[in-house]
């Protein structure tokens, strides 16, 4: 059975400041408010040297080991959800550090990039970097897989998501089905 190494939660969750956690998990009976899906607020040189440094091995991974995804954080640095943050998913991780596979959203993290606007979100999301959106796609009151579709469909007619940024993220989904030849 064909597998693809996931490394996750880029990045910087063992950073978030104490009280900044949120609330999304409460059903869980998880402490909330507290630490998980915080905002670390740190300057570069510590997200670096501390935070992107422990992922550093994994990226570099090669044969079987060679992780073909990375899944985003809920977290945020200094205020701005992994999510949504173009310097995180695309410059740093895609760019710089040369990450060639896709890059996935958490569970229904996107809409956390702007909780009323879920248009604005997914424009925020895929223009940051996230190739593919891990959706409960109309479970548990979630918005509809097909109406999150016709949603994507729209801001990238409305050019709110450029054609060049599908075209990435579809050669990045294609490019990992092609090493685990599905």
């Amino acid at each position: 059975v064909p597998m693809a190494a996931c490394v996750k939660h880029w990045v910087a969750d063992g950073a978030t400041a104490l009280g900044t956690g949120t609330k999304d998990f409460e059903w869980t009976g998880a402490p909330v408010g507290v630490l998980d899906q915080g905002d670390a607020q740190i300057d570069e040189r510590e997200l670096r040297e501390s935070h992107v440094a422990a992922y550093l091995p994994a990226l570099a991974a090669s044969g079987a080991a060679a992780p073909l995804t990375v899944m985003v954080s809920y977290s945020s640095w200094n205020g701005v959800k992994a999510h949504a943050s173009h310097y995180l998913v695309t410059t740093l991780l895609k760019e710089e550090l040369g990450f060639g596979g896709l890059v996935v959203s958490d569970f229904n993290g996107v809409q956390q990039c702007c909780p009323d606007d879920f248009k604005a979100a997914l424009a925020l999301a895929i223009n940051a970097g996230i190739d593919m959106v891990m959706t409960a796609g109309g479970m548990y009151g979630d918005i509809s897989l097909a109406d999150q579709l016709e949603v994507a469909e729209r801001a990238v007619g409305e050019g709110l998501v450029p054609m060049a940024r599908i075209d990435d993220a579809v050669r990045r989904i294609l490019r990992v089905k092609a090493a685990m030849r599905l």
